[in-house]
């Protein structure tokens, strides 16, 4: 996971996400956004194929006015394409006008003292859950967060997916590294004499 540089990571098809998460959040759910849809179920819904259903759940959530509906809708798109509905519920909620920039929309929401709907979390945690099972360890139940969850972001792999750069293979002869796997880091010189290694630039776990 990732607190900082969250653009230009990857997506993964709506369809896989979206069954997968309304299976875990609601095994007995509707096959389309009704008035009895609860919170949770709507949420879902904002990542569902298709586009109708995912205005239908951004209209009825929009209806409350409330601004801790707006985490789970910019969640919604990091996944999925909004429609005219999502806009439309975004400009009911908050004062943001990004349109689908996801980034200003992170952005925006670092800025506001704002504490997500109730639901948010198990919305977000189900995503995750669809992407790698792992990454739910980074959330333990009856824990305190020091870190808002709607600002803890996918950073674009599963758990452990970029290598960490801890004794990097490297070339004996010529002490750089050897050209296997992805590596994330800047090339630098550490004060002593000797090869020069990868530092990385972001934190990631």
């Amino acid at each position: 996971m990732s607190t900082t540089g969250w653009r230009g990571t990857g997506m993964i098809r709506p369809i896989v996400l979206f069954v997968g998460a309304l299976a875990m959040l609601s095994p007995a759910a509707l096959a389309q956004p009704e008035e009895g849809s609860s919170t949770l179920q709507l949420f879902a819904y904002l990542v569902n194929k298709d586009a109708a259903i995912r205005d239908e759940a951004a209209e009825m959530l929009s209806r409350s006015g409330d601004p801790s509906m707006a985490p789970a809708f910019i969640q919604a798109l990091r996944f999925v394409h909004p429609g005219r509905e999502w806009h439309r519920a975004m400009e009911k909620l908050t004062d943001g006008r990004f349109g689908n920039d996801w980034g200003e929309w992170m952005e925006w929401l670092g800025r506001q003292d704002l504490t997500p709907h109730p639901d948010y979390l198990r919305f977000k945690l189900a995503i995750l859950q669809v992407i790698d099972p792992a990454f739910l360890r980074f959330f333990p139940s009856g824990v305190s967060m020091k870190i808002r969850p709607d600002l803890t972001v996918w950073g674009g792999v599963k758990v452990d997916g970029i290598p960490a750069l801890i004794h990097p293979p490297l070339d004996g002869r010529r002490g750089e590294l050897l050209p296997a796997g992805r590596r994330t880091g800047v090339w630098g010189r550490t004060e002593r004499p000797g090869p020069r290694l990868p530092a990385p630039d972001r934190q990631l776990a």
